[in-house]
């Protein structure tokens, strides 16, 4: 048995380079046509950077100002402040930053208050917040960005990256790779669509070769059979899986070390230079450890510290990304999983709340503007979602959800999304008219 095993493994190795190489036409006409894709996809469509903090941020802490409003907790210090535009939002002096973000970038930025999570789960609030289930994808559910580079850089090496944060790409699998931290040389981490494992930079080319044609040869052997599609899709993944160690071997390069940046920030300038090398169309960075937002205690003081060094963070990131000439071709938005309830428990924290808010930024963005609001139970308030008129008949009234903020996106750059997201109603206020 152990002969034959070894025979299959040798014959497998033997022949894995001819199969590669009798495919190699075919593989790199569709390659090209790919390739051809991801270049226009620069000129067409935005790049965009969604920033995750898990756990549940709260949101009158910046966001919704419920400052005098008897039914919720209130912090010590804080202030509303009213601009410039339509931008209300809370300052305080132990977050500076945030007041300098939307002095800085506030022309671009808009808040999206009374957004429902659909949830007061963590793991539920985040697909809610990062993707969606679609009965047409057999209810698997899948992140928006993978959707959105499925149709506008579908060849790019690494369409859309995941740094740190939730994944779930579902049926996009192949256009969505997870890595670990970049901040050290262990690079590479995961490509779903050819199951390779995680393995250091040096050898994960080598162990991604011997595995994955080893599986399908043994597929072969067992009368399943090879077809263009599998190559094409083994190809394929094998070339992102390679491209990618000597990308982020590159941006790791010319990065500086021993500057001061936070972990996150370090890994959002990765995401920008993989932006700039039109290496990445989207990137999923999650700030913070996982569930450093979730403050059942000490809620106040915590909280603080996460806002003043998140948006410490953005100005920085923002600045970085003018210094590459960026800023007008990217889209950042950043968001929790859950809310916190209004008021506090008997730890001096608040619990988890099916309500939230959202920051997006970017010139497509009608900048200097807050969208939604909350009520005295800090439950959204229905509007219609078409227009943001609070007017409107109640039928045409709905919470807003992350699913009419990614439509919108959807429908600004043309993307099909009536299969993934049926019946779903754009929030159109948020766009830039003439953009």
């Amino acid at each position: 048995m152990r002969s034959l095993k070894s025979s299959i493994l040798m014959l497998s190795l033997a022949v894995s380079a001819s199969l590669l190489i009798a495919f190699t036409a075919s593989f790199e006409q569709a390659l090209a046509k790919t390739n051809k894709k991801a270049t226009h996809a620069k000129k067409d469509y935005p790049f965009i950077l969604l920033i995750y903090c898990s756990g549940g941020w709260d949101p009158t802490m910046v966001f919704d100002s419920k400052i005098g409003e008897a039914d919720f907790a209130q912090e010590t210090g804080a202030v509303l402040v009213e601009g410039p535009g339509n931008l209300k939002y809370v300052d305080h002096a132990n977050r500076p930053s945030v007041k300098n973000f939307f002095n800085t970038y506030g022309e671009k930025a808009v808040i999206i208050n009374g957004v429902y999570t659909q949830a007061m789960h963590h793991g539920l609030g985040a697909r809610s917040m990062l993707g969606s289930t679609a009965p047409n994808y057999s209810n698997r559910a899948f992140d928006w960005l993978s959707y959105y580079v499925s149709f506008v850089a579908p060849g790019m090496p690494l369409p859309q990256v995941t740094i740190n944060a939730p994944f779930f790409p579902g049926p996009f699998g192949r256009y969505a790779v997870k890595l670990p931290t970049v901040v050290s040389n262990e690079l590479v981490s995961d490509i779903p669509n050819a199951n390779a494992l995680s393995a250091s930079a040096n050898s994960a080319v080598h162990g991604f070769l011997q595995k994955q044609y080893g599986n399908l040869l043994e597929s072969h052997l067992g009368g399943e059979g090879v077809d263009n599609e599998k190559l094409l899709n083994l190809a394929f993944s094998f070339s992102r899986y390679s491209r990618a160690k000597e990308i982020l071997t590159e941006i790791n390069a010319a990065l500086p070390t021993g500057g001061g940046d936070s972990e996150f920030l370090r890994n959002a300038k990765v995401a920008v230079e993989l932006f700039t090398r039109e290496s990445a169309q989207t990137a999923t960075i999650q700030y913070g450890n996982e569930k450093a937002w979730d403050t059942h205690s000490d809620h106040y003081s915590r909280q603080a510290v996460l806002f003043e060094e998140l948006f410490s963070d953005l100005n920085k990131l923002l600045e970085y990304a003018t210094q590459k000439e960026l800023s007008e071709q990217m889209i950042v938005l950043v968001l929790s999983d859950v809310g916190r309830s209004s008021a506090l428990n008997d730890q001096s924290g608040k619990d988890h709340w099916p309500y939230t808010s959202v920051l997006a930024w970017g010139s497509m963005f009608r900048g200097s503007e807050t969208i939604g609001k909350t009520d005295n139970y800090f439950t959204g308030v229905p509007m219609n979602i078409a227009t943001g008129s609070y007017e409107s008949d109640e039928s045409v009234k709905k919470v807003i959800t992350m699913k009419n903020v990614m439509t919108a996106i959807y429908v600004k750059f043309k993307i099909p999304y009536s299969q993934i997201l049926p019946d779903v109603i754009a929030l159109s206020p948020i766009l830039r008219s003439g953009t």
